[in-house]
């Protein structure tokens, strides 16, 4: 459900509960100057999980600052001039990105964002309701926000690692994709945390990892290089 209004001046669109792409919005609100097919204003999204018992989304709150305009069509097209969200994956684009919206599509091209530590930057992204193309490259992100993310911290471990790559996925009737991921600094110890004369922690000495996966007619393969100095 939503409502519309708007004049020279003023626009406010608000809408509960809408499914975009696949994905449900609990409250989205807009406010701007301007037409409503040449505007600039703020955009607030809040979400919530798809179905009841999943997993908290990835992003809760979602603030924005647009400009663009809104065709006879209900189709969107204009850039994203700021953005931060918060939850599980807070981040925080770092210049203007291309953006196009529908009822069933979401399009960003040259998108860059601080996050889990680092930079990912999208080149593109598009989503329909049951498909998904997407490539874009990262770097400086940190090993322990990943796993922190996945919820399955190994015990006793902790990691300054920072991890660089690209990708490349498209979904439809079949999964094609490809994942190349690289150490660029840091390092993984485990062992006791505590007092000096209590703590007892090994490194894993990794110098070198490269890892790619890559996916083809939904069959999986996966190719890693890993080298390091003695464990000590």
């Amino acid at each position: 459900t939503g409502q519309l209004a708007g004049d020279e001046g003023a626009t406010r669109i608000e809408a509960r509960r809408l499914r975009v792409a696949g994905m449900l919005l609990a409250r989205a609100e807009f406010e701007g100057q301007g037409r409503l097919d040449a505007h600039r204003g703020s955009l607030v999204v809040r979400t919530e999980p798809a179905q009841p018992g999943d997993p908290a989304p990835l992003i809760e709150v979602l603030r924005a600052e647009l400009r663009g305009g809104l065709s006879e069509t209900r189709r969107w097209v204009g850039r994203i001039e700021s953005l931060t969200t918060t939850g599980r994956t807070p981040l925080e684009l770092r210049a203007p990105a291309a953006l196009e919206l529908e009822a069933d599509r979401v399009r960003l091209d040259g998108a860059a964002l601080n996050t889990l530590g680092g930079l990912v930057e999208i080149a593109r992204l598009e989503r329909r309701t049951d498909t998904l193309a997407t490539e874009g490259r990262f770097t400086g992100v940190a090993l322990a926000a990943i796993v922190s993310l996945a919820g399955r911290e190994p015990p006793g471990w902790s990691t300054d690692m920072r991890l660089g790559g690209r990708w490349e996925i498209a979904t439809g009737a079949s999964l094609a994709a490809r994942l190349t991921v690289a150490r660029e600094s840091g390092d993984v110890s485990f062992g006791r945390s505590g007092p000096a004369e209590l703590s007892r922690r090994a490194r894993l000495g990794v110098v070198r990892l490269e890892a790619q996966a890559l996916v083809e007619g939904n069959r999986l393969s996966v190719q890693a290089q890993v080298a390091g100095d003695p464990i000590g």
